[in-house]
């Protein structure tokens, strides 16, 4: 849309179609950009990237406390003797990794009774009983099954938490604390307020839209798949407006099925992007991206523009590859299923790519009169001559060409010579 803005200013200024436009369309072009820039620059640096979770460690999963008021984490509660491999003395606060043995130790696994009534953990959280009846849901895990938050979990520690496995009462304290899994624990202090905290590599995973963002930023295969969506669409819609009537139907069909290839490869790389474990990317999911890049160059090479046309082109991919990027920010924010925004990016993506064809499609019968204009990249290059803007007449037939065709379609006779 900038790029269009830019070159109509252009036409009606009368001047070559290039991106002469008023500043602010230039200032508008790099808005997207440079949102995200700052989106990955700034904001909370929470995200704690933990190495030594194991895949199947369901993290911090059973809970005991001592008569001095100790509290203790384990992360396998079936195992014999029931070692505890954390250790915290200010009601589960903070946490220091100390084995020790089941010594008086006391409490009932998912239950905790204390002066406010009974605590309960279930699927849905930690809820409060009162004479034996559910009085309320003392803390919520809903936000843990939010789509955004399961592969921010997966991304950061290796493994998604659905709810609470474990709750104690500390009454020295008067802390409830709750094992979180490899979220670490809740603790609900004696005022009803919840914190969450790390217990040893177990990290409460940043759930804020900027944490998300960034991690979503410093995702390399987030940025191969976008990158690989960017290049083989603008190759499609490049071959797309091609317009060469000195090209056989073979080279047609060729840049036709190299684009087209190029875009379903790129696809199969957005459907294997976030899937069920983000952290364990499909081996094809490398071959996908050689193979789209590749086709995707070949498409492009194959149908240069001239270079006045390329500033355009720039405008619409930067937008485009904005528009991939906050469709995939608008999943993470509002919680919408990732299916939804793979099915979004793709519609999205496609119409914006057929708007920059049908706009390099237009743009070859709508230069201003006079304009010249080089026949290829390789007459640019060499600096050979230019050729008029409108239909050309052979000097043997009359019969009317495309300005760049240097044979007549009629008689075969050389057009200008």
């Amino acid at each position: 849309m900038i790029g269009w803005l830019q070159n109509r200013s252009s036409e009606r200024a009368h001047l070559p179609t290039r991106i002469v436009g008023h500043p602010l369309l230039w200032g508008l072009s790099v808005a997207g950009v440079a949102m995200i820039a700052v989106l990955a620059c700034t904001g909370p640096r929470q995200i704690r990237y933990v190495s030594t979770v194991i895949l199947g460690d369901p993290g911090i999963a059973h809970l005991g406390v001592s008569e001095e008021g100790t509290v203790f984490a384990s992360r396998d509660p079936w195992q014999e003797p029931n070692e505890y491999q954390y250790v915290s003395h200010d009601g589960g606060l903070n946490w220091i990794e100390e084995s020790t043995g089941p010594k008086g130790i006391k409490g009932t696994p998912g239950l905790a009774n204390t002066p406010h009534g009974r605590f309960e953990v279930d699927q849905e959280g930690v809820y409060r009983l009162v004479g034996g009846r559910r009085v309320e849901l003392a803390y919520s895990t809903a936000h843990l099954r939010n789509p955004g938050n399961t592969w921010t979990q997966e991304k950061t520690s290796g493994g998604a938490v659905t709810g609470p496995l474990d709750v104690v009462y500390e009454p020295i304290s008067g802390n409830v604390i709750v094992a979180m899994g490899r979220q670490g624990v809740a603790v609900r202090t004696p005022d009803g307020k919840w914190t969450r905290h790390i217990v040893g590599p177990y990290s409460p995973t940043d759930f804020s839209f900027t944490g998300k963002t960034r991690l979503l930023l410093s995702d390399g295969d987030f940025w191969v798949m976008a990158l690989a969506l960017l290049l083989s669409f603008a190759g499609a819609a490049l071959v797309y407006s091609q317009h060469d009537p000195d090209g056989s139907k073979l080279q047609i069909y060729a840049r036709v099925l190299i684009a087209g290839a190029a875009m379903v490869l790129s696809l199969a790389m957005l459907i294997q992007f976030g899937g069920s474990n983000p952290t364990d990317v499909p081996a094809s999911f490398d071959w996908l991206a050689i193979s789209t890049f590749i086709l995707g160059v070949a498409a492009i090479a194959s149908s240069l523009k001239p270079p006045r046309y390329w500033l355009t082109i720039g405008a619409f991919l930067g937008g485009m590859l904005f528009l991939i990027v906050l469709l995939f920010m608008v999943w993470l924010h509002a919680g919408i299923v990732l299916v939804a925004a793979k099915t979004s990016t793709i519609v999205l993506t496609a119409i914006w790519a057929l708007l920059l064809g049908y706009r390099l499609q237009a743009a070859e019968f709508r230069r201003p009169a006079g304009l010249t204009l080089k026949r290829d990249w390789l007459a640019y290059l060499t600096k050979s001559q230019t050729v008029g803007s409108g239909p050309i007449r052979c000097r043997h037939c009359q019969q009317p060409n495309h300005p760049a065709a240097q044979d007549c379609n009629s008689c075969g006779l050389p057009v200008r010579h």
